[in-house]
């Protein structure tokens, strides 16, 4: 089953580079109402009943087992038949693992319980503090939800209009994943309310037989009591949605923060459809992502019978020529780099990556005019890589001089065998790790005391991050710099077939003509 999700051009980019979508909370929604739900009332009623039973038998059984009470014949009595009542229950759970008040064992407990004056205090405390504790869980799992949004449909107007910036956004394609995590939204004109007393029901059973709760019945009570984050009004039918539901407190392996948001890691989309009125540079950016990872492109347009938006099977798009300006050399480094790591092709992004700070040390280090001297140092100030830890004394790691040495023996021989004297180590091996792009966690490991793989693709993306923020800081200085001439020949080509002049090169030098 396929799922879609509107969105905008700018974020639709992101979505690509990253293959992952963003996870919000629900207090960002443009419904104030979504998610709005509070604890049943009858539901907390129930709930409190629940309570007093199971700590009433708490304190007594206590009291018992510690021989705390001082008991006459006829209670006696009563102290045996409550133990029965007791065993009787433990069977009761065995065979159905939910705790339930049982007729009689309330009176008699509370008859053996008024030998000790403090059982009512107890109960009372521990009622208080265990719905404290349920109003804090409802709050938190508010507070710390992590929601995203899709749609059953890609032809909704309201959804174009609403959701992709009134249709010069895209609808992406996925999927469905076969997850408990992915969920349809119910549409009810009542507002839901959150249900707890099965799972507190069944966590009290589980605490009096001494057992814990498995993972496909967490999975269960938990799908139960976060049906409320699936409900909305009529009003928003129209969206026929599928969200799914993480929350920030149990992330997944699927799930990612990137020091702003929490991406979910969805995969690459199957297709994407462009809006009807979307265009621009960023259209030739989403293009190229697309074509470099095989995904499918429709084009919409308006029907011409009904009021809906239909795939034009008959556009064939053809990307924007590039604008007839000089190149910032850095810029142009930066943007190749990232579109290596795009399509996965690696050696090539490191290799691209060991000439920024060839170009940003002119301008962040101008006091220092010999090129090795200069890339050193502009290495060992700006790189996270070369940053020494507190541990790393007698171990290799990377540093400016590692890296100048990078650069020239791959320039020169086609390998980095740099192996010598480094500073306070000797460094007897590099490695190259290659991974997909989501995973750069780790920037650099050591393995053995003379060895060093690095990360080429976090490496990668701080580079592309050093060199945006050089060119923002020195605009001016990058700029008067000599920049490497590029040539976009294939925009030229394509111009000049238009009108006639390749045509017309070609018939002269044919015939010998200049």
């Amino acid at each position: 089953m396929k799922i879609y999700k509107y969105t905008s051009l700018e974020s639709a980019v992101s979505i690509l580079k990253s293959g992952g979508v963003a996870l919000n909370n629900p207090k960002d929604f443009n419904d104030p109402n979504d998610c709005s739900f509070v604890q049943d009332k009858k539901d907390k009623e129930k709930i409190e009943k629940l309570i007093t039973d199971y700590f009433i038998y708490k304190v007594v059984s206590e009291l018992v087992s510690l021989n705390k009470l001082k008991l006459n014949k006829s209670s006696r009595a009563i102290l045996a038949e409550l133990q029965k009542e007791m065993d009787s229950m433990k069977r009761l759970l065995e065979k159905n693992l939910y705790f339930d008040r049982i007729p009689g064992f309330n009176l008699i407990a509370k008859m053996i319980g008024s030998k000790s004056k403090h059982l009512d205090v107890l109960v009372a405390k521990a009622k208080k503090e265990f719905q404290e504790k349920i109003d804090e869980a409802v709050n938190n799992a508010k507070e710390t939800a992590l929601i995203s949004c899709f749609s059953k449909r890609n032809n909704s107007i309201l959804m174009w209009s609403h959701y992709a910036n009134s249709h010069k956004g895209v609808c992406i394609e996925y999927e469905r994943p076969d997850l408990i995590d992915f969920r349809n939204v119910t549409y009810q004109q009542e507002r839901p309310y959150i249900k707890m007393y099965k799972a507190v029901s069944h966590a009290v059973a589980l605490d009096i037989l001494g057992k814990k709760e498995t993972d496909d019945e967490i999975a269960m009570h938990l799908k139960e009591t976060l049906d409320p984050f699936f409900v909305k009004s009529p009003d928003w039918s129209y969206e026929e949605e599928v969200r799914c539901l993480y929350s920030k407190t149990k992330l997944n392996d699927s799930i990612e923060y990137d020091g702003k948001r929490y991406i979910l890691n969805i995969g690459y989309p199957t297709a994407i459809y462009i809006g009807c009125k979307t265009s621009g540079d960023e259209l030739d950016h989403l293009y190229r992502l697309a074509e470099n990872r095989g995904i499918p492109i429709y084009f919409m347009k308006k029907s011409e019978d009904t009021f809906d938006v239909v795939v034009d099977r008959e556009y064939k798009y053809k990307p924007n020529s590039r604008k007839k300006q000089q190149e910032i050399t850095l810029l142009r480094l930066a943007n190749d780099i990232n579109r290596c790591l795009d399509s996965n092709i690696y050696l090539a992004a490191f290799s691209a990556s060991l000439i920024v700070p060839a170009i940003c040390s002119q301008v962040e280090c101008p006091e220092i005019k010999d090129a090795k001297e200069r890339y050193i140092k502009w290495c060992d100030t700006y790189l996270p890589c070369t940053d020494r830890g507190p541990d790393s004394d007698g171990m290799a790691y990377l540093t400016g001089k590692i890296l100048w040495n990078i650069k020239e023996k791959l320039f020169s021989d086609g390998n980095i065998d740099i192996y010598g004297r480094y500073e306070d180590f000797d460094l007897q091996k590099t490695v190259l790790r290659i991974e997909e792009r989501k995973a750069w966690d780790v920037y650099c490991d050591v393995l053995g005391e003379r060895d060093v793989v690095t990360n080429v693709t976090k490496f990668c993306s701080d580079m592309i991050y050093q060199a945006d923020r050089c060119f923002k800081k020195h605009e001016k200085e990058v700029k008067e710099l000599s920049q490497l001439p590029i040539e976009d020949y294939d925009a030229e080509l394509e111009s000049m077939h238009e009108c006639g002049i390749l045509t017309e090169r070609i018939n002269k030098a044919i015939n010998g003509e200049k």
